[in-house]
């Protein structure tokens, strides 16, 4: 141990190598001593975090330098121990950041910045795998946060939850912006347009393996699409897609107005009318008829004239 190493206490006093064993000092090896310094050499710098710590100190030099081997027993520490807070406050793994905090600074060394480090480069990854963007400042905290209390990787988990923020109105990466896609795809293709309170929610489930996709679908047609359609809230609570159930009338409207299927949504009028009444197809085709877009096709064209061959034909003229 350094000679200029002191206890802040009194104006200050030295703890050399003389100070250990008194006279019993001679019969204690170098290697004897230098262990003992060794194992409690950082308390000399918690002192200055710790103040409490000095009364530890004072007890541990007191029954070192008034043992007749000049070392001091597991039994006798446990025993001083009891007697100061910082060591029922602070647990194992605080205590062991600490330390290590304090070996850095006396021997000039970065060990513990050098895991802070490493914790944030992975936090930091796993965050953008997520589709997560931390700050600088918030990836920081977290890394010596995870660092201090020596977190489990399910804890770090738990801690970058709790400062994720998620936001489905932007574009995202990782697998969050996987699951905004397939979630953007399912909702318009069923007339759904998620609230964002409920989007942002989803999608942090998603990116923390909280949730499925099937999970996610199963929980907006219980609590949007079911209520949407009510003549078909059954299929729809039981797993069946709106889009799906609605296959008969859209091929009905493309039939007759002469349009592509992909291209008639929930957007449309005539379809969202007929899911949500559960309209039969004959009410639909009449309906289709009284639309805009039906005197334009080559079906109504063909209707009209056969309604006036009809009536030629009634009247003997063909």
């Amino acid at each position: 141990m350094a000679d200029d190493w002191k206890l802040k206490k009194d104006g200050g006093k030295v703890l050399k190598d003389k100070d250990f064993g008194g006279s019993a000092n001679e019969a204690l090896t170098e290697a004897d001593r230098d262990a003992t310094t060794a194992r409690y050499s950082y308390i000399f710098y918690l002192v200055q975090k710790y103040p409490e710590l000095q009364g530890f100190l004072d007890e541990v030099t007191s029954t070192i330098n008034n043992s007749a081997t000049g070392v001091i027993t597991e039994a006798e520490v446990a025993q001083i121990t009891k007697r100061y807070d910082y060591f029922t406050r602070l647990d194992s793994e605080q205590q062991a950041s600490e330390n290590q905090m304090a070996e850095d600074a006396l021997n000039n060394t970065s060990i513990y910045e050098d895991s802070i480090q490493g914790l944030r480069s992975k936090i930091g990854a796993d965050a953008l795998s997520k589709g997560i963007t931390l700050d600088e400042d918030q990836l920081d905290k977290l890394a010596r946060l995870a660092k201090y209390e020596n977190f489990t990787p399910d804890e770090i988990n738990t801690s970058l939850r709790g400062v994720a923020q998620i936001d489905g109105t932007k574009d995202l990466t990782g697998t969050a912006g996987d699951y905004l896609q397939a979630l953007s795809q399912w909702s318009a293709k069923n007339g759904l347009q998620i609230p964002p309170d409920s989007l942002n929610r989803l999608l942090t489930a998603g990116a923390f393996g909280d949730q499925t996709l099937e999970d996610m679908k199963a929980e907006l047609r219980v609590k949007y699409l079911a209520g949407s359609f009510p003549g078909w809230e059954k299929e729809i609570r039981a797993g069946a897609d709106p889009y799906d159930l609605a296959a008969p009338y859209r091929a009905t409207l493309a039939n007759m107005l002469e349009l592509s299927e992909q291209d008639i949504s929930f957007d449309d009028d005539l379809l969202s009318q007929a899911m949500q009444s559960n309209m039969t197809i004959t009410d639909l085709k009449r309906e289709a008829r009284k639309d805009p877009r039906w005197d334009k096709t080559e079906n109504a064209l063909k209707a009209a004239t056969d309604a006036g061959s009809n009536i030629l034909t009634m009247f003997g003229l063909r």
